[in-house]
């Protein structure tokens, strides 16, 4: 095999490695970084914002019931977009992932131009409802089978209505 002297050499991975360890240096010790006392702290932060989740997230879908009766005739102006952003970032981030799951539906159904229907508003409220019993339920995984097929009757319920163009 011929070398040229202008293509630099790849290192191999332990060379690569040697060297990045070189730059490092020695590794850290978690243990003075993140000593168990901070670390149950955060563990019982984390509890409380999970234990507060469903009160939160009733309020947020309470909000969304009032926007939509406010605006029976044009739904088109509303931005539920925000809302169902802020349901699903959270129970995300908290571990309630079914309940992220159906906001990410709504947020997703939302975000086209949807005009004011009863087709549509009953869209939105099959998934407020849904929000509703996770919420009372306490589900915070994704279901399993139940959440499953939840998630597979709102996604033929919004591929359904989505594919209509007028729904008046």
């Amino acid at each position: 095999m011929l070398e040229d002297k202008n293509i630099p050499m790849i290192p191999t991975s332990t060379e690569a490695e040697l060297s990045l360890g070189k730059k490092l240096g020695p590794s850290p010790d978690l243990r003075k970084i993140f000593p168990s006392e901070k670390i149950q702290r955060s563990q019982r932060i984390v509890t409380r914002a999970q234990d507060a989740l469903p009160q939160r997230m009733t309020e947020k879908m309470l909000q969304i019931e009032h926007m939509l009766l406010q605006a029976k005739s044009d739904i088109s102006a509303l931005n539920f977009i925000d809302v169902t952003a802020s349901i699903r970032g959270q129970s995300e981030s908290l571990g309630f992932t079914l309940l992220a799951f159906v906001a990410k539906s709504l947020q997703d159904f939302c975000a086209r131009d949807i005009r004011s229907s009863e087709i549509n508003h009953l869209v939105i409220r099959q998934h407020l409802d849904a929000m509703h019993v996770i919420v009372r339920m306490g589900i915070r995984d994704d279901g399993q089978q139940a959440g499953k097929q939840l998630m597979q009757s709102l996604k033929q319920l919004t591929e359904k209505y989505t594919t209509v163009s007028d729904h008046t």
